[in-house]
């Protein structure tokens, strides 16, 4: 059975996947395209990050309802069983449907991933990755599915991962990168483009900050975009998000914003 087909079992989504529900900048649901030759990633710069915990509220709205949710990033200091510097990335997220706890490791210095593992009481998922393969097993509905996926070149993480390498990117006026993700349910590689449009100033229960405006949308042109307010100050910290979903009865809405931890 393909992987997608078993996504609605696993309720809440985001338990295995961080792709959906709550615009933390993976694009949610972008269209996958086959792998070819592409640009390099930008340059992360994981040295600048320091241990840290960061909480958000978002909220979904579409014709259909709302779904209010509760979000914890915290980031620590780790190490992967052969010695190599890592630092753990766990997004914790609470919603009505229940809770889910997803753990991603990547290197301290590049912020290349390393190792997934998501876990809900629908199932879990675990990743392991190197520079040309990514590997595991997603465990839901009472099935197991193995994933071995080669890849043309290095991608970053998702979800929470990917908040903070961003926050490590040189972001300037100008600004226009593609970045690159394994995204398991399409069991393929997802590209993004992350553009700086503007500097501004955004409240949030968090407080006041200086940020840039940015807007990342799929590289195929197709699927949905995302506009990112990040702190202007490095580490370029997400204080806020606004995205577009789809939905059956046409387009909702997604709007995260950071309630404490800067």
């Amino acid at each position: 059975m393909p992987l997608s087909r078993l996504v609605p079992q696993a309720v809440p989504i985001r338990a295995c996947y961080c792709l959906l529900l709550t615009a933390v900048l993976v694009g949610l649901a972008p269209v996958a395209h086959a792998q070819e030759a592409k640009p390099a990633l930008p340059a992360a710069d994981g040295t600048l990050l320091s241990p840290l915990t960061l909480q958000y509220t978002a909220t979904i709205e579409s014709a259909r309802g709302g779904m209010d949710l509760t979000l914890t990033h915290t980031l620590t200091e780790a190490e992967s069983e052969e010695g190599q510097a890592l630092w753990r990335v766990v997004n914790e997220t609470e919603t009505m449907m229940g809770a889910s706890v997803d753990t991603f490791e990547v290197d301290r210095e590049t912020l290349l991933p390393h190792r997934l593992y998501s876990a809900a009481a629908q199932g879990t998922l675990e990743l392991r990755y190197s520079r040309t393969r990514v590997a595991g097993r997603l465990d839901a509905g009472g099935q197991q599915i193995r994933i071995d996926e080669p890849l043309e070149g290095p991608v970053f993480g998702y979800g929470a991962a990917l908040e903070l390498t961003i926050a490590t990117l040189d972001l300037a006026p100008g600004f226009d990168a593609s970045l690159r993700f394994f995204d398991p349910q399409r069991q393929a590689v997802t590209t993004m483009q992350l553009t700086v449009e503007e500097a501004t100033t955004t409240d949030v229960p968090a407080g006041t900050f200086e940020t840039w405006r940015m807007r990342m949308a799929p590289a195929a042109g197709a699927g949905n975009e995302t506009v990112l307010f990040a702190r202007r100050e490095a580490p370029h910290y997400i204080v806020k998000s606004e995205t577009s979903l789809p939905t059956g009865t046409g387009t909702g809405t997604a709007v995260t914003v950071l309630q404490e931890g800067l």
